[in-house]
């Protein structure tokens, strides 16, 4: 989150702290590269990282659900069994 937080200031157009730039490539949570600045212009650092966090657990739960219904296709339980499988 330190380093979503320095770059939300830098795209808000805020100084960085001496001795930090950002230098964008690709890294496996480029999701939260692109969504947390964004948030952070809107919504306290505190807010928008539950948002974010609150997004992944949802899609992480989509995932399972859509994943469980197409293999017990017709058993009807896709959300529920998913539901424990992601808790």
């Amino acid at each position: 989150m330190a380093r979503h937080y320095l770059e939300g200031r830098a795209l808000a157009g805020k100084s960085l702290p001496s001795g930090y730039e950002i230098r964008y490539s690709l890294i496996p949570n480029l999701g939260a590269d692109i969504m947390v600045p964004v948030l952070l212009q809107v919504f306290p650092l505190t807010v928008a990282s539950r948002l974010f966090l609150a997004f992944n657990v949802l899609v992480c739960w989509l995932g399972f659900a859509l994943f469980v219904g197409r293999q017990a296709a017709g058993s009807g339980n896709a959300y529920g069994a998913s539901l424990l499988i992601g808790s």
